[in-house]
């Protein structure tokens, strides 16, 4: 049986699933039309939020995940960005109290490191914060990476696995419609060919 494995995208999901397959000793390549983390990877928060997953097997990936980060910062081989300074849902009128305070309960009861904490807590936390804060849940499990660092960290492990990789960057000038597959069509509807390429070419 084939060990050779072909992955197409080098966002987070691409990169990773080449890291893990080279590392089993599959034979990868991975194919990426501009740049690592160019994408959604590389345009997003990258908020590690663990404050409201539903419990059962949407919390335990969660937690299986944000503790994968602490083991890749021991074994790739370039760093990344990771802000592992818990999470804040703050509140503002006292009625609200109880409610929070149930939800810690629960919460805790499904393996989360949370607590209620009040207005002097939250601001040793977070100084700016609005001044009508009442208190706050605290979770400490919450964290925040720069998505784009992560990723070309991930990226440096694969390429130390064996794995190889194509970029193909486009002129930086050229349009997002530029990037898209155009399909042809004459006037009866007929699909002719495809214009694949920014420069116009067209495959048939």
């Amino acid at each position: 049986m084939s060990k050779s494995v072909i992955v197409i995208g080098g966002g987070i999901v691409g990169i990773s699933v080449a890291y893990y397959a080279a590392r089993e000793g599959f034979k990868v390549t991975l194919f990426e039309q501009q740049a690592f983390a160019f994408g959604a990877s590389g345009r997003n928060a990258g908020f590690i939020w663990l404050h409201c997953r539903n419990p059962g097997w949407a919390l335990e990936a969660s937690l299986a995940g944000r503790k994968l980060y602490e083991e890749l910062r021991e074994e790739l081989p370039a760093p990344f960005e990771i802000r592992a300074d818990g999470g804040l849902i703050y509140f503002t009128d006292e009625r609200q109290a109880p409610v929070f305070k149930e939800f810690v309960a629960a919460r805790r009861a499904d393996g989360l490191d949370m607590s209620l904490i009040d207005n002097a807590e939250v601001r040793k936390l977070v100084g700016p914060i609005r001044p009508d804060v009442v208190g706050a849940l605290f979770c400490e499990n919450d964290a925040q990476i720069n998505t784009p660092t992560v990723v070309n960290a991930i990226a440096a492990g694969a390429l130390a696995e064996g794995a190889a990789h194509s970029l193909r960057r486009r002129p930086r000038h050229r349009g997002r419609h530029d990037q898209r597959q155009l399909l042809r069509r004459p006037c009866r509807g007929r699909i002719r060919g495809v214009d694949g390429e920014a420069d116009g070419s067209q495959r048939p």
